[in-house]
């Protein structure tokens, strides 16, 4: 049988998510899983398929197993984000878009999106946006303030050890500060819950290899299943150890005979065909060819894109009341004050300058206060500002040293 780059068949599925094809986008991604069944683009096409076709309950499994490779990837939490609002389930919609504006806080759809679901979930009193210890750990990594972003890290994982894109990202910023023993540890403590983490394989693996360890082979090939193009290993490291990644290929796609079996088969053997493809090796090849780009995008203008989904108003199946909202103030946000840095580190960061009777808002985060005013900014629904370093207090030279830091 004639077979196809892997490539091209990611390059032909989104092409039919932009001229709205749906049902064959989601054939070809259901096609590339019969072959790479952990293939994280491919879930994550489906989910965006699943999200434009509103049908949202196979939208929100297909954006949770994108996070269940890569906690950290931004426009699957956009996605889940937008999938449980329109579930009606705001209080995980907002944790969604609280944890993508952590990692890419300088979006203003992202900003826009909170602001506008805070003020849907609690009135737009309590619409506003603060740092979060997640965020300011990394804003230190981004700034290259290691130490002080593994202090922060490990503050939240031991508050909050459900967070497993802060524990990747401990693992992350520990190896970048040459704490490559404490890395490895936080990367088998990773993997020992949750064998799939894509950038946990990564970084195990390429440490283990450094280290004459040929049993780092096994995580490095395990990522590879997840990211055939090795897109995410390209990011982090400058070269890539010998390990032989097989060219990604796979059968050319009959697309009479996939929906053909779709109309003789059951919702329920077709979930059931998909999972089992987890439990499937792809075959290998051949050498790999020059290496294309990630498969996985996050530029803002993609992201604007997914943000710009036309799908149904959010389907409300349990409304939430203000009075309604489970609200504790375990994990609120807080100013950098709040956090105790020094007069130096503040200088460094710059303190968020809102008035400290004002509330935050989040799922799990907000204390409503008595009495709170409204910013002007935020008076008119429709005067929501944009977001930019210097609302941080940040100097000029401190915000190029941002940007160069997170540019590609």
């Amino acid at each position: 049988m004639a077979r196809m780059s892997l490539q091209t068949a990611f390059d032909q599925a989104r092409q039919w998510l932009e001229t709205n094809d749906l049902d064959r986008a989601i054939g070809m991604a259901h096609h590339i899983l019969e072959t790479y069944p952990q293939c994280l683009e491919a879930h994550q096409i489906l989910g965006e398929a699943h999200l434009a076709n509103r049908q949202y309950e196979e939208a929100r499994a297909d954006f949770e197993r994108v996070l269940q490779f890569d906690p950290e990837h931004i426009p699957a939490l956009v996605g889940l984000g937008m999938t449980c609002e329109r579930l009606g389930q705001l209080d995980r919609a907002i944790s969604s878009f609280e944890r993508a504006l952590e990692i890419k806080p300088d979006l203003p759809e992202l900003r826009s999106q909170l602001l506008r679901l805070y003020t849907d979930a609690w009135g737009s009193e309590y619409a506003h946006l603060r740092l979060s210890r997640a965020g300011l750990a990394r804003l230190y990594a981004k700034g290259h303030m290691l130490p002080q972003a593994v202090s922060e890290f490990r503050q939240v994982v031991a508050d909050q050890p459900d967070r497993l894109d802060s524990r990747v990202a401990l693992a992350e910023v520990l190896w970048r500060d040459e704490q490559e023993e404490e890395a490895a540890d936080v990367c088998r403590a990773i993997l020992a819950q949750h064998a799939s983490v894509l950038k946990a394989n990564l970084l195990l693996g390429y440490i283990e290899l450094a280290a004459g360890n040929p049993s780092g082979e096994q995580f490095w090939k395990t990522a590879a299943a997840i990211d055939p193009y090795q897109g995410m290993a390209r990011m982090l490291f400058e070269s890539l150890p010998p390990v032989d990644v097989p060219e990604p290929t796979l059968p050319e796609w009959d697309e009479t005979e996939w929906f053909n079996r779709q109309a003789t088969t059951s919702p329920a053997e077709q979930l059931a065909a998909t999972r089992s493809m987890e439990a499937t090796t792809p075959t290998a090849v051949a050498a790999p060819p020059p290496a294309p780009p990630p498969s996985y995008a996050d530029s803002d203008d993609f992201l604007a894109s997914l943000l710009a989904i036309d799908t149904a108003p959010p389907v409300v199946s349990h409304p939430v009341e203000e009075t309604e909202v489970e609200i504790s103030t375990d994990t609120r946000p807080f100013t950098l004050e709040e956090l105790g840095l020094s007069e130096a580190e503040l200088a460094r960061l710059g303190a968020l300058e809102e008035p400290p009777s004002e509330p935050a808002a989040s799922s799990t985060q907000v204390e409503p206060v008595a009495g709170a005013t409204v910013p002007e900014a935020l008076a008119d629904a429709g005067v929501m500002q944009p977001f930019s370093l210097e609302e941080l207090g940040l100097t000029p030279d401190e915000i190029a040293a941002l940007d160069s830091a997170s540019a590609p």
